[in-house]
């Protein structure tokens, strides 16, 4: 590893911090390495959402480390791990058979606690053949003849390379393994190293994993963390993309380059087997977080000599998704002016409709309160004052206690002034399908005197005890109210998610006048399954578009539903040449245009901008968002306002390990 003194301590708390991630990933199953907890300070649980970033760190670098093995099993191979920490991979690689030789590098300090642990812990130290342990050496406190730990600055090229003369031979193929280490770097140096392996070593890949996008929304929270750590990222804005990463390593010499992010690596380095098996190993419903997560760190191969044969062979067994997100101009996203706020208007998850022209009421949701981040049970409107500025108020509600604080459920305002409020969850365990109606005891809304005089906020929630069947528990589904080309006024309500996480393809009816619950089955093509998916009504019809199929990958089909009596829908998929992948995008229709703002895709930095559908010709464009403000347009609501404007209402996420994020208020000028 390689810092200057006013960091090294904390580069090295990223090592500490990451091998307790990787060791609970590995206790739960989700990767074999029972070395791991050799190294581990203590035993720790983390989140699933930790659990999946580690593990498909580990199985992207593992897909490499056995490919490269495997092609030069003939011959002895090399493995340079540069800033290793406290990685097992070679003990278990050692165990299994491998016949190469392994040095790993890092900060005298850390080699040295990594030798007294392996010469303590006999399952490691019997696996070499003829440790020698040297505690007074200042560089090589072990040395055996397939195994050696230097520590050696790696900003020292001079030296580093005089250390290493005596271990290994440059001639030999040898995967170099910079994982999170020449980011901590400054670029000079980290380049520097790279141009010097590229000189020094004939037959070599090199291997990086480390941090891309850093100026969108889920970027800016990356940076601060790792700012506030004291170990600030000094590369990434410098080589920001996957194409600048593979530029980096073109320029200093080596022949064949590819960058793949981690989404990639889900989708084409796994089985559909071990998909499968991951996605059951625990229940989980962080889907924004964790592609936004695998969109902001990329794995680089970068190989000359006899190992290009070997890049070329795995990249063709592997191949790259190579299809971005087209972006035509861009739409000008602004905060809005606020006033007095209340915190808890920072919020994801949650459900919002528009009262009248300058109200807006969210409801639950996860966010702020009592000074901790928990899920929501309030109700909050939100104002647009005649001086010009947002303000908010507690809903003044009789019985608040019926509604549970809960999120990723739906509302849905009718034309007499209810707002139904259908399904959500707590936890991705406990899917609800109650339904209930919140009643304004004063219809004469006045959004310059709401706040000032509670009295204009007095309402009613009770649980709506309808006819008929109830739809299954569910979240993350979709509901719209549509007048039907009969005139009924229906909610309809589609997809979501249910308990056990399955996504579900069926329909229900909600008669507002009869009070009545109906399952309905679709004539025509029946959309597939999915969650988090887009809809809106337009001309007596229910959009639904893009969402998380049941094999959590993105879509782009559309199907449009024609509403024709409250037991009658005709659907037809509608054909959209090269549609994006997408979800969690909350669609807005103006006149005959319809809006997804935001959400996540799997290429380039996981988020899409804003897609624009001409309904009368059914064509699209695609435009992106400046990334002028710290904004994460996922788990958001949106409304169009006035003058060609779109309102988004909270939104954010748990960015990984960095931290939980939350929007404000934003205006997203359309023109």
């Amino acid at each position: 590893m390689a810092a200057r003194k006013g960091n090294t301590n904390a580069v090295r708390g990223t090592n500490d911090s990451s091998t307790l991630s990787k060791c609970s990933m590995s206790q739960h199953g989700y990767f074999k390495d029972h070395f791991l907890k050799y190294f581990a300070a203590k035993i720790v649980r983390r989140a699933p959402l930790i659990h999946r970033g580690y593990y498909i760190r580990t199985k992207a670098i593992d897909w490499i480390l056995q490919s490269f093995l495997c092609h030069f099993s003939d011959v002895t191979a090399q493995v340079v791990s540069l800033g290793a920490g406290y990685d097992s991979s070679c003990f278990r690689l050692l165990s299994e058979g491998a016949k190469s030789t392994f040095i790993e590098i890092d900060f005298p300090q850390t080699v040295h606690n990594k030798s007294s642990i392996i010469k303590s812990t006999p399952e490691l130290h019997r696996l070499l053949q003829d440790p020698v342990f040297d505690e007074g050496s200042a560089t090589v406190p072990l040395r055996s003849k397939q195994y050696s730990l230097v520590g050696v600055d790696l900003c020292n090229v001079g030296f580093l390379e005089q250390t290493l003369s005596s271990l290994i031979s440059f001639s030999q193929p040898t995967l170099l393994l910079s994982e999170c280490v020449m980011t901590y770097m400054d670029v000079k140096d980290s380049q520097r190293l790279i141009e010097w392996v590229c000189k020094e070593f004939d037959n070599s890949i090199f291997v990086t994993y480390e941090q891309v996008h850093p100026n969108d929304g889920f970027g800016l929270v990356m940076q601060e963390h790792f700012r506030t750590l004291g170990s600030p990222l000094k590369a990434v804005n410098t080589f920001p993309t996957l194409q600048s990463q593979e530029e980096r390593y073109l320029c200093a010499g080596y022949g064949v380059v590819d960058a793949r992010d981690m989404n990639s690596a889900y989708q084409q380095l796994l089985s559909d087997s071990e998909r499968q098996r991951i996605e059951n190993m625990e229940l989980f419903d962080e889907f924004p977080e964790w592609h936004l997560k695998c969109a902001h760190y990329t794995l680089v191969l970068a190989s000359k000599g006899d190992c290009s044969p070997l890049h070329k062979k795995v990249t063709q067994e592997v191949p790259l998704i190579t299809c971005g997100v087209c972006q035509e101009g861009t739409f000008k996203l602004s905060p809005v002016a606020m006033e007095n706020c209340d915190p808890s208007l920072s919020r994801y998850g949650h459900a919002s409709v528009v009262l009248t022209g300058d109200t807006m009421l969210l409801i639950g949701g996860y966010g702020p309160e009592h000074g901790k981040h928990s899920r929501l049970g309030n109700c909050l409107l939100l104002h647009y004052n005649r001086a010009g500025r947002w303000v908010t108020s507690k809903l003044d509600i009789i019985d608040a206690a019926i509604l549970p604080a809960m999120m990723h459920h739906t509302a849905t305002k009718t034309s007499d002034g209810r707002v139904i409020i259908f399904g959500g969850r707590q936890s991705p365990k406990s899917a609800s399908n109650v339904c209930y109606q919140l009643t304004n005891f004063m219809d004469n809304l006045d959004s310059s005197n709401v706040g000032a005089h509670q009295s204009h906020n007095k309402w009613k929630i009770e649980v709506v005890k309808a006819k008929g069947q109830l739809p299954l528990p569910r979240y993350k589904h979709s509901a719209v109210n549509v007048q039907a080309m009969d005139g009924t006024e229906l909610i309809i309500i589609f997809g979501g998610r249910t308990n056990t996480g399955v996504a579900l393809d069926n329909c229900s009816v909600f008669s507002i006048n009869s009070n009545t619950w109906e399952e309905v089955v679709f004539d025509g093509e029946m959309p597939t399954a999915r969650f988090s998916h887009s809809c809106f009504t337009w001309k007596n019809s229910v959009y639904i578009i893009g969402g998380l199929g049941s094999d959590f990958i993105p879509l782009n089909s559309i199907y449009k539903l024609s509403i024709e009596t409250d037991t009658r829908i005709v659907s037809k998929q509608l054909k959209l040449f090269d549609f994006p992948y997408q979800y969690a995008s909350p669609a807005v229709c103006h006149g005959d245009v319809a809006y997804l703002i935001g959400g996540i895709c799997c290429q380039g930095d996981g988020t899409t901008g804003v897609v624009t559908i001409h309904l009368s010709t059914m064509t699209w464009s695609q435009c992106g968002v400046p990334a002028d403000h710290r904004v994460i347009l996922a788990n958001h609501t949106a409304h169009y306002w006035r003058d060609n404007n779109i309102v988004t209402l909270g939104g954010g996420g748990n960015c990984f390990s960095f931290g939980t994020h939350y929007n404000s208020v934003y205006s997203l000028q359309l023109t």
